[in-house]
């Protein structure tokens, strides 16, 4: 055998075999593919912000207040936490409003409650109209109306005051001071900013909450402390002086029995009953009120959301590991269009089935959104056009 030939069989033994050719390759191949979609969908955002920060630039005048929005983060359909909704903020909107300098209120609400240890594979279509969006949009509708209202009626505000403490000194009569010792303070304006909801079950509980709390009763009812009744305080003065007993023939002797002692525990709670049954409420009048403020109807924005979820969505979300190009242009587009305050008016033939494509996905079960919706509302409210 000639040196040629020796040298050769050393090369050969050194090559790695086909077999582990083909699998370095192909991790080379995915590794590379990965970093370059990772760089796509980067400049992609960068892209983005560019348009965004070009708003951010622009001067604002000394009497524009600085655009504020309302994110409100839920757990899409199908979904126990908020892990795949946050990702989605961070990934593709929050790059967009952040670029933009639009500022925002982020609230995060589990819409839906459940055991984990009882939890189960049958726990079907969770997290689908199930409310926890809406109180918290009709919460802060009453909220907002109530506060602009007791600004412009001074009145409302003591007599809500009074009814919820009754020895509390209304505001008007508390401090006797002439109109040139007061500070001159600028009134806040009373305004609810835009509701940016994501994913479709978010934005239908969104508008139902927006169309109660503007257009429903208003009266605020609020229970009147009840005074301590006179077995309850003949206890408390037997609890502090116990040694005295010319306090013993005034109060009733079953309260004070030494052979029962949780007896005075039954009776005082019997009496607590029978004071909570005959409390006396007192009905703050705001409705009357609504229609002589200025109170602007906040627009509402629809950020799509396709949340892949269970084992059969597996295959689209690796695939969507390795190309997510076109989910990052698709998403950021639309958190471009809010940064820009593009808005037009809501289209009730179109926008009640935005995002009924969603209502497809595994997490959704069969169920549908439901929106009920007032016609003053729908023929007023301004929607971002997103979609």
């Amino acid at each position: 055998m000639s040196s040629s030939t020796r040298i050769l069989d050393k090369i050969r033994k050194k090559i790695p075999s086909r077999n582990a050719l083909l699998f370095w390759g192909s991790a080379a191949s995915l590794v590379g593919y990965y970093q370059y979609n990772k760089r796509q969908c980067k400049n992609t955002i960068l892209q983005y912000s560019k348009i965004a920060s070009e708003i951010a630039n622009q001067p604002c005048g000394p009497l524009d207040n600085p655009r504020k929005v309302v994110v409100i983060l839920t757990n899409q359909p199908g979904e126990y936490n908020l892990y795949k909704t946050r990702e989605y903020w961070t990934k593709y909107v929050l790059p967009i409003f952040v670029a933009g300098a639009l500022d925002y209120d982020l609230v995060e609400i589990r819409n839906t409650s459940f055991d984990q240890e009882n939890q189960s594979s049958s726990d079907v279509g969770v997290g689908v109209m199930e409310g926890k969006v809406h109180e918290y949009v009709v919460s802060s509708v009453f909220s907002e109306l109530r506060a602009a209202i007791e600004l412009k009626y001074p009145h409302v505000k003591n007599a809500r005051i009074a009814a919820e403490s009754p020895s509390a000194t209304p505001i008007s009569q508390s401090i006797e001071t002439s109109p040139e010792d007061l500070p001159l303070i600028p009134q806040k304006e009373h305004k609810l900013n835009d509701f940016i909801a994501i994913g479709r079950n978010s934005y239908a509980e969104t508008l139902n909450g927006l169309s109660e709390g503007l257009f429903s009763n208003l009266d605020l009812t609020i229970q009147k402390p009840q005074p301590p009744s006179p077995e309850n305080s003949s206890l408390e003065i037997l609890e502090t002086n116990p040694s005295n007993s010319t306090h013993i023939d005034i109060s009733s002797t079953s309260i004070i029995d030494p052979i029962s002692p949780n007896q005075d525990i039954l009776l005082s709670d019997t009496a607590h009953l029978s004071s909570a049954n005959t409390q006396e409420s007192s009905t703050i009048e705001y409705e009357k009120y609504k229609s002589s403020i200025d109170f602007p109807i906040p627009s509402i924005g629809y950020l799509p959301f396709f949340c892949y979820s269970g084992w059969s969505s597996i295959p689209i979300r690796i695939y969507n590991f390795f190309n997510d190009t076109k989910n990052t242009t698709y998403y950021s587009q639309q958190a471009l269009n809010i940064v820009l305050d593009s808005k037009r008016p809501f289209v009730k033939s179109s926008d009640f089935n935005l995002g009924s494509d969603e209502e497809t996905m595994n997490g959704w079960s069969n169920k549908h959104a439901e929106f009920v919706v007032s016609q003053k509302l729908s023929d007023n409210i301004l929607i971002y056009d997103t979609c």
